[in-house]
């Protein structure tokens, strides 16, 4: 070991906890086979939670293809006059050990802190995980009451809780009644939410959740942002995103941005197909290289904020590897 190397060693633990805090998850995943020292440091819940605190958001990107699915954890560059998303730093994994269904359908429905909410979409299953992709830790959350069956739906939402702190999943059990002629929905009778309470071990039942919104919503149309409501020139064009002649047709209606660089550049999930680049002040945009094999596939992304935090420390909670 040269002098430079001890030196590297020998430094406090908070220089060192401030060196390690800003390298890609990846990287750290290299240090942590150094040595004995950095692997007791990076594995301390203390690095955790400094990790966490200094850690920039990136990307749950979930690739779809014909007989497989996998997940990529993407970091981005971003400064002035350059962005990008390195691959590098790309951390891929899988999720087929979560399943013991050969059907199952696991899709990302929601992040909180460094924590995936999964869910299989099969509605023959109906199973909710809550996993930490970079500790490679997973919860198989229990059986709610009233499983959905035709023509009923649920709907999930999962956060943290501003005061407790505390990790929630909240889903919402829909009764329609169908038109019998068309199928369509004609009304929602009653809606139910439960609320799972990560560490409780079960599910507790809210009462009935209101499906009328009030005609309070605010939102986003055509690139005009509505920030009070009754107030006409509280419309605001943000953004203009032009139609691009090769990507046209209902499959790419829906268009979702996902973040826009220093440089202005926003970057873009068109459809469930592409991920773009787009330069608002041309008018043009460039297609993400994901290394995703071309052929019949889709794409969904999430926001999420890499962390180290351990799902153990929920004590009631049956936590599994993947």
């Amino acid at each position: 070991m040269d002098k430079h190397q001890l030196l590297l060693m020998n430094l406090p633990t908070h220089i060192m906890l401030e060196i390690l805090a800003r390298l890609p998850p990846k990287t750290i995943f290299i240090c942590k086979r150094v040595c004995k020292t950095w692997l007791e440091l990076i594995n301390d819940p203390h690095f955790a939670t400094f990790y966490f605190s200094r850690c920039r958001a990136g990307l749950v990107v979930h690739h779809s293809e014909m007989f497989k699915k996998y997940f990529k954890l993407v970091d981005f560059v971003d400064a002035y006059d350059h962005h990008d998303l390195p691959h590098d730093t790309m951390l891929k994994f899988t999720v087929n050990k979560l399943s013991s269904f050969f059907d199952a359908n696991i899709v990302v429905d929601g992040s909180a802190n460094g924590f995936l909410f999964m869910r299989d979409i099969n509605y023959k299953h109906e199973t909710l995980y809550i996993c930490n992709p970079l500790t490679r830790e997973y919860i198989e959350l229990p059986k709610p009451q009233r499983v959905a069956r035709y023509p009923s739906v649920v709907t999930h939402g999962f956060g943290v809780a501003s005061k407790s702190g505390e990790y929630k999943v909240v889903r919402i059990f829909h009764e329609r009644e169908l038109n019998p002629r068309t199928r369509a929905c004609r009304r929602v009778p009653s809606s139910e939410c439960q609320v799972y309470t990560l560490g409780t071990g079960a599910w507790r039942t809210v009462g009935e959740a209101p499906f009328s919104y009030n005609s309070r919503l605010l939102g986003l149309s055509s690139g005009e942002i509505f920030t009070e409501y009754g107030v006409e020139k509280s419309w605001t064009k943000e953004i203009v995103i032009r139609k691009i002649p090769e990507l046209a047709g209902p499959s790419f209606e829906v268009v979702q941005a996902l973040k826009i660089f220093t440089d202005g550049t926003i970057l873009l999930l068109w459809g469930d197909f592409f991920m773009l680049y787009y330069c608002s002040k041309t008018g043009t945009a460039k297609e993400v290289d994901l290394e995703q094999p071309s052929g019949p596939n889709s794409i969904e992304a999430i926001h999420y904020v890499p962390s180290f935090l351990s799902l153990k420390r929920f004590p009631l909670e049956n936590v599994s590897p993947f």
